[in-house]
C-alpha cells in the first residue's frame, strides 16, 4: 500500500473548501430566483465533486505517469463539506 502523503491530503481539502464556498457565494449573489439560491451550497457542492471526480479520471486514465486516487476524491468531499458551516455563518446563519 503506498504510503499517503497527509500534505497532499490537506492541500485536496484546502482547495475544495475553497472552492465549494465561493461557487456557493457566487451563485447567491448571481441567481435571482430564491429556489436556486436556497440550494447554493448543495449545487456548489455537487459541481465541486463532479469536477473533482472527473479530474481524478483523467488523471488515472489519460494522463501518463499519473493516476486518481480515493484518497484524494476523499480529501476533497471533506473539504467541501467543511464550507458548509462557513456558508451558513456568512449568510447570517448559525452553525446548526
Amino acid at each position: 500500500m503506498p504510503r499517503v502523503q497527509f500534505s497532499d491530503k490537506f492541500a485536496h481539502a484546502f482547495v475544495y473548501f475553497v472552492l465549494t464556498l465561493l461557487l456557493a457565494r457566487a451563485w447567491l449573489k448571481q441567481d435571482h430566483k430564491v429556489v436556486w439560491r436556497n440550494r447554493a451550497f448543495l449545487l456548489a457542492f455537487i459541481l465541486s465533486m463532479v469536477l473533482g471526480g472527473v479530474l481524478e479520471l483523467v488523471q488515472h486514465y489519460i494522463i501518463e505517469g499519473r493516476r486518481g486516487e480515493l484518497l484524494d476524491i476523499a480529501a476533497n468531499l471533506g473539504g467541501a463539506l467543511m464550507a458548509y458551516p462557513m456558508h451558513r455563518l456568512l449568510r447570517g446563519g448559525s452553525f446548526t
